[in-house]
């Protein structure tokens, strides 16, 4: 009875039976000797022992010592097998001089029998003659007479000498090293060496080989030709000895970019000693070509070493094999057969070369064809024929689908092929291009069994791991890994995989610069014509274009006008703050003397009595404390050092330009402050006495300049939370907890631009470095958030008396009041907008008017004053009316036809920064730099509802109907994104800040899906009642700071920092068309796809699967349960009510592609030409998922577009 060993006793066998024996026996009539041979399986244990035989019902029969029967294996277990068998009579001379190579990379060496225009028979060591047709293969090389294989891996390493015993090994016919050294061997005296090998590595590839060396691989010595390989670079260098020195030159150096990533290649070096030549091969392509062009004697050592220069890094050398040669034959690179009516291409061995029309054999050598005349070649002359590549035929492709490979002992062939057996001496086969052969068994160094199941695992793992990038939203890394893949094993899941990681792929229609003077403030898509876009600038202008030519242009606003403070960033949000109580604050900074008065100790760095004290916060808060326990306050007072919002209003003193006593105009910042502050420009580099300068509107001196200032807030380390804080439209903002504390005012060494009043600085609390102070606040004590604080009920005059009275230095009484805090951005200026419908161009400017002129004219038809800069405007086409924010909160409904203001509206009490209209004209959404969001309905007076900013989360900037105006969609830089329910009011945030930073969020067109930009360049598309990003694109646009979409959402325009725009193609993200009972179509994203982090399941296998869950019957369309590819390489299945997905020839589980829907699967097809897969829902729902944009674009276009008969597989 014959039984397949277990895996128990295998394992037995392996671990506790010796192995290491030498088993030999003699055949009499073939003398063949036996040596240890080795079978290796799938999970990496192995056996020595030999083999017996491979039997048609692929059981593989081994002979083992430890047994007295042979093994029995499924053959399917069986990764490869090592050979080891000896023919006394056997003589590689015998074979031929002639080396076939096939365009799969197999090769043989044989001898030409006969060749004609289709086919080419010869003879090889192991059959009398083979045939085959010429478009298979790629060259024929003709070797010359001296030519020997000197090692091939298969035997004498054993007597190869190492530098030390750690260095290199050799495993399974490999040379293998993860140490430091050198292995090497003298060779016979030839004058040529050619070696070949597949190297593989873990981190890094450093090897090196040194040809015509004086060492035998004992030592690295110091004479020969070094060619050494350091990941990419590839560098040839000469030793050689000149009275007693060693002297190198460096002859070639080369980066590769084909070895950029990878981790194994396959090598060819050949090296002529005495034409000084060498030539490196990278997967079949040359790559270098060097030749020591000096004038000395070429080398007589023959030594060759292979170096590990790596450290313990891993390199594993494959099929190694050495050959050479005598004589001055070498190898010349093949001249391309591109774009040229030959079909072959020959060169000589002295050199010469031409293309050929055709060849044939003769008695006499090779006759060739060329355009010069017939000639008749011997071929002991010839060095190569190669052959035109031919159009690939799929059919031919896919039949060479081989699953084993055999390599041949000294070199004399690689073949794939499909085995059939193998007895005690032969191994039968069959290849698609030479027909069934035979191969005595001792002319084989290794079979590698089992190819395609090796090749389907790699397959399958890259698939995961596209799917797995695919899902971390990494479509660069996805396509890359699915590009290569195997295209034998390619089905409908890789192209639907591909499908996917394109469509996060922007493809650019148009890049252009339209303000390159001041810089783009807007740019829009137009709804009329899609590539006609209308942009402003920074300083007023506007522009129409299409394409890159320009249509119209013209000015809007005054040449006066502010153009965002000089020096802003992007933390200085401006917003309205409100300060509820007065307080008081020093008048100066300070002083060492006052200082030392309290503490009775002085830290600064540098000292004087009238110079501002030098502290970090830690003393500056202590001085507070011990102030306060000293000089008791008023009522309900502390003494503390002011807020940041508390400093900057009192540094205003009720100016809104970047300094005290300026405005937002164009004027000279340098001029201006030298009045005010002591900084760069004017301090000689060291701090100034305090009060030199002249004081605010309010009193205060050296608010901007000579130290900075401690304030009581704290923030994040590095300002990270500044860009969120304080909240618009706050009452006495305080932000105490923080790793660093805000510094203001800037000092004697900053410029200009770091003296603002908006400007943020901030350090730990625990740095001085001699540029730092504070002043005195006497205010209310500090409650973190909008609390309220109790007054005290002194009146002002008593107040201030009592103040006079009791403080140490001179206080200045600050008053309650609301200011504008942060700096004008260049989106808060006045705006222009096109209404291509009607030719018109309406825009505002900074004087408070708006006007109206035709497209191309330069006269107004009409002007208004709105007694207010406008912002914001949105137009109602279908009824003539726009809707305008200004800079001092008023919101006006204007009739552009009849040119009356219909209403206004005063809800605000700072700049409109966004308006969102309906599309029927019917409502409108006014959002401030207040914090105020107001909903209004034309119809009404009254506001419909009001929300203030402590009624929802973070800050909102910018607002956007959806398209059935049933939700608002706001954002704000660096903030929250919140959807509110326009008919109640509700907010709801739907993208978190620490998920990733915000720039903006806006609707996509004709969707309930949003799309956020990111900095950097990234924009996700969002599903929002999850909050899950669907979508990433990576623009490849780092500056990007705004976005527009065309009307049908299948374009963007971008808009980035440095005043350029791009117009790109945006693919919308839908990968599945759902069709209803009713047969209406929708198209949607893979959402389930996107959702699921992981594809495992608990049944691994469709056998295990199948036996657990029943096979539902058809429906009455075809629909079945299980269902084949057309290409039959996948199964899907519905058993269990979700859509699952096997291969089918190894039954391996390769993911859901979704379940838990609305209602459970319950059939499934494939489409007839494999590029959908359907899935049938018990609702009566069609789910089709496709594979190519083509058909996803097609959907939709009628009722009955998508009949489902073509889906279903008959």
């Amino acid at each position: 009875m014959k039984l397949k060993t277990t895996y128990k006793l295998f394992i037995f066998i392996l671990y506790f039976v010796p192995l290491f024996f030498t088993f030999s026996e003699s055949n009499q009539s073939q003398e063949i000797k036996l040596g240890n041979e080795t079978v290796s399986f799938f999970d990496g244990s192995s056996l020595i022992g030999n083999l017996d035989e491979i039997n048609q019902e692929q059981d593989l029969i081994w002979n083992h010592k430890s047994s007295q029967n042979p093994l029995i294996f499924d053959y399917k277990a069986v990764d490869s097998i090592s050979f080891n068998r000896t023919a006394k009579e056997f003589s590689a001379d015998k074979v031929g001089r002639m080396r076939v190579h096939f365009r799969n990379h197999d090769f043989l060496l044989g001898t030409i029998l006969s060749m004609d225009n289709q086919n080419l028979i010869f003879s090889t060591g192991f059959e009398k003659e083979m045939s085959v047709q010429l478009n298979h293969i790629q060259s024929l090389e003709f070797l010359p007479e001296s030519y020997k294989v000197l090692y091939d891996s298969s035997y004498e390493f054993e007597k190869w000498k190492k530098s030390n015993s750690k260095a290199w090994t050799e495993e399974k016919g490999s040379l293998i090293s993860v140490f430091s050294g050198s292995t090497g061997t003298t060779l016979p005296e030839l004058d040529a060496i050619e070696v070949t090998f597949q190297a593989e590595w873990q981190r890094s590839f450093y090897l090196a080989l040194r040809f015509f060396s004086d060492s035998d691989g004992g030592s690295y010595g110091s004479e020969g030709y070094h060619l050494s390989f350091s990941n990419n670079r590839i560098n040839l260098q000469s030793n050689r000895k000149v009275k007693g020195r060693t002297i190198r030159e460096t002859l070639g150096s080369i980066l590769v970019d084909a070895m950029v990533g990878v981790k194994k290649a396959d090598f060819k070096i050949s090296a002529h000693r005495k034409r000084k030549e060498f030539v490196v091969n990278l997967n079949g392509q040359e790559v270098a070509r060097w030749k020591d062009s000096g004038t000395d004697s070429f080398s007589q050592n023959n030594g060759l070493l292979f170096i590990n220069q790596g450290g313990n890094s891993y390199l594993r050398l494959k099929e190694l094999s050495i050959a050479g040669w005598q004589g001055d034959y070498f190898t010349t690179p093949p001249l391309p057969l591109k774009n040229q009516p030959q079909q072959q291409f020959i060169a000589f061995k002295n050199g010469d070369s031409t293309p050929v029309i055709s060849s044939q054999s003769t008695p006499q050598g090779l006759s060739i064809k060329t355009s010069r005349g017939a000639f008749t070649v011997p071929y002991q002359n010839i060095k190569s024929l190669t052959f035109r590549t031919p159009e690939i035929d799929r059919k031919t492709e896919n039949e060479s689908k081989f699953s084993e490979q055999i390599i041949l002992k000294r070199s004399l062939g690689k073949l794939s092929f499909a085995i059939q057996s193998i007895d005690k001496n032969s191994l039968h086969g069959n290849n698609h291009l030479l027909g069934d052969f035979s191969i005595p068994v001792h002319r084989i160094k290794r079979l590698h069994c089992n190819m395609l199941i090796k090749l389907l695992k790699e397959y399958l793992a890259k698939i995961k791991s596209a799917e797995q990038k695919l899902k971390a939203q990494d479509s660069e890394t996805a396509l890359s890994i699915l590009e290569d893949t195997n295209p034998l094993f390619r089905s409908w899941y890789w192209a639907r995989l591909k499908f996917l990681a394109q469509d996060f792929e922007t493809s650019e229609i148009l890049w252009f610069n339209p303000h390159p003077d001041s810089g783009v403030s807007r740019a829009v898509l137009c709804e009329k014509n899609e590539n006609t876009i209308f942009t402003n600038s920074k300083e007023g202008s506007y522009a129409l274009w299409d394409g890159h030519a320009k249509l119209a242009e013209g000015n809007f606003t005054h040449t006066n006008s502010g153009n965002g403070e000089l020096g802003r960033l992007k933390n200085e949000k401006w917003k309205k703050i409100h300060i509820s109580n007065s307080f008081w604050l020093g008048k100066t900074e300070v002083t060492q003397t006052q200082f030392e008065k309290i503490m009775g100790n002085n830290p600064s760095k540098t000292k004087g009595e009238n110079l501002p004290v030098q502290t970090n916060w830690l003393q500056a808060t202590e001085f507070c404390e011990k102030l306060t326990k000293k000089i008791k306050p008023p009522l309900h007072y502390i003494w503390r050092l002011p807020t940041e919002a508390e400093w900057e209003y009192a540094c205003r003193a009720g100016s809104s330009g970047p300094y005290c006593d300026s405005k937002d105009e164009k004027f000279s910042y340098i001029d201006h402050l030298r009045k005010y502050a002591w900084f760069s420009e004017n301090s000689n580099g060291r701090v100034q006495p305090v009060g030199g300068k002249s004081p605010n509107a309010w009193g205060l001196h050296d608010m901007h300049g000579n130290v900075w200032e401690w304030c009581a807030d704290g923030t994040t380390v590095n300002k990270t939370s500044l860009f969120e804080l304080p909240k618009f439209g706050s009452y006495d903002p305080v932000t105490i907890d923080g790793e660093w504390r805000i510094l203001k005012g800037g000092t004697f060494a900053t410029d200009y631009t770091r003296c603002r009043a908006a400007y943020r600085g901030g350090n730990s609390p625990t740095v001085s470095i001699g540029d730092r102070g504070f002043r005195v606040c006497l205010g209310p004590p500090l409650a973190e958030g909008n609390q309220s604080i109790s007054k005290n009920s002194l009146s002002i005059k008593e107040q201030t008396a009592l103040v006079s009275k009791i403080s140490p230095f001179p206080m200045m009484k600050i008053p309650e009041g609301s200011f504008m805090m942060g700096s004008r951005d260049t989106s808060n200026t006045p705006m222009a907008v096109c209404n291509l419908n009607e030719k018109l161009i309406i825009s505002g400017d900074n004087l408070g008017k708006v006007s109206a002129r035709n497209i191309g004219e330069d006269h107004s038809q009409w002007e208004i004053d709105l007694n207010g800069s406008m912002h914001e405007i949105k137009i109602w086409e279908n009824k003539h009316l726009a809707v305008m924010g200004t800079d001092v909160g008023s919101v006006h409904i204007f009739n552009y036809k009849t040119k009356k203001i219909i209403k206004n509206f005063y809800d605000h009490s700072a700049p409109i920064s966004s308006l969102a209209i309906d599309q029927k004209g019917e409502s409108f959404v006014s959002c401030g730099l207040d914090g105020k969001l107001v909903f209004r309905t034309l119809n009404q007076d009254n506001p419909k509802w009001i929300l203030l900013s402590h009624q929802y989360e973070g800050n909102i900037e910018y607002v956007e109907y959806s398209h059935d105006s049933k939700n608002l969609l706001c954002s704000g830089f660096h903030s929250n994104v919140q959807t509110i329910e326009l008919n109640s009011g509700t907010p709801k945030t739907i993208f978190k800040k620490e998920k990733g930073k915000i720039i903006i969020a806006k609707w996509l067109p004709q969707m309930n899906y949003c799309s956020i930009l990111h900095p950097n360049g990234l924009l996700s598309l969002v599903e929002p009642k999850s909050g899950m990003i669907y979508k990433l694109f990576r623009l490849n646009l780092p500056s990007t700071i705004d976005f527009d979409f065309s009307k049908d959402g299948q374009k963007i325009l971008l808009t980035t920092e440095k005043g350029s725009c791009s117009l790109r193609d945006l693919p919308n993200g839908f990968s599945i068309v759902i069709i209803s009972p009713k047969g209406e179509e929708e198209k949607t994203p893979d959402f389930y796809f996107n959702l699921t982090k992981q594809t495992s399941f608990e049944i691994p296998e469709l056998r295990l699967f199948l036996a657990q869950y029943r096979e539902t019957k058809n429906d009455q369309k075809g629909f079945r349960s299980l269902a084949y590819s057309p290409c039959n390489q996948l199964t899907a299945t519905t058993h269990d009510g979700a859509l699952r997905l096997w291969r089918t020839e190894n039954g391996q589980f390769m993911g859901t592609i979704a379940k838990n829907l609305a209602s459970n699967f319950f059939g499934c097809s494939f489409s007839k030409d494999g590029a959908s897969l359907v899935g049938k829902l018990e609702s009566g729902h069609t789910l089709i998922y496709g594979s190519n944009r083509k058909f996803i674009n097609n959907s939709g276009k009628s009722t009955d577009s998508l009949q489902l008969h073509p889906f279903i597989e008959r």
